[in-house]
């Protein structure tokens, strides 16, 4: 028989575990990714209301639900490993033997596409420490974002005076989110004229985040993506002019895609 060191031992105790605790959410993320799309569905097809023309969303039961299924969310439910640093550094596609993406070895801001149809898309972006993703809009449309893992500074706005929910180009914008947020932390859902659905992330510490965009973007149904440049008005403290921004050179904003290693999801044509 041969006898381990202690370090040894050690590492093979925590690698065992990590097995175990990969596996186990391996039996039950099918579960919970199934759920919580059931919930999405719901929400859109019409669990909370949203009202454009004047502002006031229920939250409601759908909301609640999406809370109550998105806390019950891992990164490795999603086929993300947060604490590996395997990989090339140099690919945002860095891998690990136990077939999920490396948290820590992703080195540019990486899009996981997970799915999309006409009612929502669903994707994780995972970012390394200090990545930017620069201020952008939703025009039209509802996000419910979860953060996985790590540490980011959040900067949102609202227009002002949003007449309709069509794309802009400028204005003045009020201040709805200025903050760092750590996992685990509460969900968070943005709508077409409130809660922050213009923004920006800096990532603090290697993080990823949970996407679900309701409806998706479209450049052919007017809700192209558009970027900006804030502002702060000296005399209006909490206020900023934002102006259309082009991202022009080619460290303004690099987004790689990479394999989503999650469980499949069925989704019914009548669904989407």
């Amino acid at each position: 028989m041969i006898a381990l060191r202690e370090e040894d031992q050690i590492w093979t105790v925590g690698f065992r575990r990590q097995k175990q605790r990969v596996f186990k959410s391996l039996a039950r993320k099918h579960g919970l990714l199934k759920k919580l799309l059931s919930v999405v569905l719901g929400m859109i097809g019409g669990l909370f209301l949203i009202n454009v023309w004047t502002g006031l969303i229920p939250f409601g039961q759908g909301g609640v639900l999406f809370s109550k299924s998105a806390d019950l969310f891992e990164a490795v439910d999603v086929g993300i490993d947060e604490f590996s640093s395997d990989g090339s550094p140099s690919s945002s596609q860095a891998m690990i033997s136990n077939g999920l993406i490396s948290g820590q070895g992703v080195s540019e801001i990486t899009y996981i596409h997970i799915h999309e149809c006409d009612k929502f898309s669903m994707g994780i972006f995972c970012l390394p420490a200090g990545s930017v993703f620069p201020l952008h809009d939703h025009p039209g449309m509802t996000v419910l974002s979860k953060l996985l893992y790590g540490s980011v500074y959040i900067k949102a706005y609202d227009w002002v005076r949003a007449e309709n929910c069509s794309p802009r180009t400028s204005g003045v914008a009020a201040t709805a989110i200025d903050g760092i947020f750590n996992a685990p932390c509460e969900p968070s859902v943005l709508f077409p004229r409130n809660g922050g659905n213009i923004h920006s992330f800096t990532a603090l510490t290697p993080c990823a985040i949970l996407d679900v965009l309701s409806p998706p973007y479209s450049d052919d149904f007017g809700r192209p993506s558009t970027y900006y440049s804030d502002f702060p008005i000296p005399s209006l403290p909490g206020y900023a002019w934002l102006e259309e921004r082009e991202l022009k050179l080619h460290y303004d904003l690099v987004v790689k895609g990479a394999p989503y290693l999650g469980p499949p999801l069925d989704v019914a044509d009548d669904l989407c």
